[in-house]
């Protein structure tokens, strides 16, 4: 069985992590600006899932606001990418429960709703989390709702995507990382803007 540790970092059996990210709202594709929000994490090394909470979630139309409640997904299956990340993709019906504390409308609606269907995918390391949630609130109140949780992690390659074909009449040769290189030895590279490899 893999071991299962987050960025090199040893886990008991089970590690709980908040990260604090902005969150973006988007609602029947009318976007909230940006928010902060706290995101729970709670990691279960001997299952190799997480249980992610984003609480007292609130749905706002830029006059009112109205409070929805607490979303937990549970039992998320994670794996770790070849970044040292783990990311996770999950379909889920959850009951919303109650926020803590007040709610900026006097009500938290979430736990009148029935049990409502989300899709939630992203990934995340020891510092950062990035997510995106689909909730599809149609039935329930009109609205198909959905939340970026953070910004997209860099992905490997940003750093090439825009390199100049050729300098003063010469070739140009790079690594995957970006940097220049001279010479021609085993491996792959990006000379004049496309892939190859040199055996």
């Amino acid at each position: 069985m893999a071991s299962f540790c987050l960025c090199g970092l040893s886990m008991q059996a089970q590690e709980a992590r908040t990260y604090t990210e902005d969150i973006i709202v988007t609602v029947n594709n009318q976007s909230a600006p940006p928010q902060p929000a706290n995101i729970d994490v709670l990691f279960h090394e001997k299952e190799q899932t997480i249980d992610l909470t984003l609480k007292n979630f609130c749905l706002s139309d830029g006059e009112n606001t109205m409070g929805i409640g607490n979303i937990a997904v549970k039992d998320i299956p994670v794996q770790k990418d070849t970044e040292g990340r783990f990311t996770f993709n999950i379909e889920q019906t959850i009951k919303i429960t109650e926020g803590e504390g007040d709610s900026p409308s006097g009500i938290w609606l979430g736990p009148e709703l029935p049990e409502i269907p989300l899709v939630l995918q992203g990934e995340l390391d020891e510092k950062k989390i990035y997510a995106t949630i689909d909730i599809d609130l149609q039935e329930q109140l009109g609205q198909i709702v959905y939340v970026v949780v953070g910004t997209p992690f860099p992905q490997k390659g940003d750093a090439i995507r825009s390199i100049v074909s050729t300098r003063n009449g010469k070739c140009q040769i790079v690594d995957l990382a970006g940097r220049r290189v001279s010479g021609s030895k085993k491996g792959l590279y990006i000379v004049n803007g496309k892939k190859v490899a040199v055996r």
